[in-house]
């Protein structure tokens, strides 16, 4: 089954859509990590919390990784808490932007600050998403491979914002040059 990545938005206020993709992909996890915004005490006692030891990450990227993070074997406990955590609740605390991973590819991934979900998903689960009212309508391009991820993204993600200054220029200013 051919899987290609795709991305969400909106999911900072609906609750409802993230437990939907979290039940999804729970099943083909092994292991989740996260991205520590904060140092010191708030995140050593979320950390004690977790009832798992930290396992070595691997070199796949992310798509959006802070330059610490860390990653659990999924617990039961871990479970229970992705699946009852809102979404919002991930946003900018000690602990933020839950990945969940199979092995060295990512299955789902987060940008909690945007309301960003990314997934792994065949056409059949895409349709079946979006029939829950989750519209996974962005494909990742050239996505295949982990660790070409980040510099992929990052060229379109330049593209797209040239595109944008472009047509803020074009639009604000009248005497821009076109074309």
């Amino acid at each position: 089954m051919s899987t290609r990545t795709w991305v969400a938005e909106g999911f900072l206020n609906e609750p409802d859509r993230w437990q939907h993709v979290v039940e999804w992909a729970l099943p083909l996890a092994d292991a989740v990590e996260f991205n520590v915004l904060f140092e010191g005490e708030e995140a050593e006692r979320m950390v004690e919390g977790i009832d798992a030891a930290p396992q070595p990450l691997p070199t796949a990227k992310r798509m959006y990784a802070h330059s610490q993070r860390l990653r659990f074997a999924l617990t039961d406990d871990l479970r229970r808490r992705l699946l009852f955590e809102p979404f919002i609740g991930w946003y900018n605390g000690p602990l933020e932007d839950p990945s969940l991973w199979a092995g060295d590819r990512p299955v789902m991934e987060t940008i909690t600050h945007e309301g960003y979900v990314y997934a792994r998903l065949s056409e059949t689960e895409r349709q079946a998403m979006l029939e829950a009212g989750i519209d996974f309508q962005y494909e990742v391009p050239g996505a295949v491979e982990p660790a070409a991820v980040g510099r992929r993204w990052a060229s379109v993600f330049l593209r797209w914002f040239r595109l944008g200054v472009y047509v803020a220029l074009t639009t604000v200013l009248p005497s821009a040059p076109r074309g």
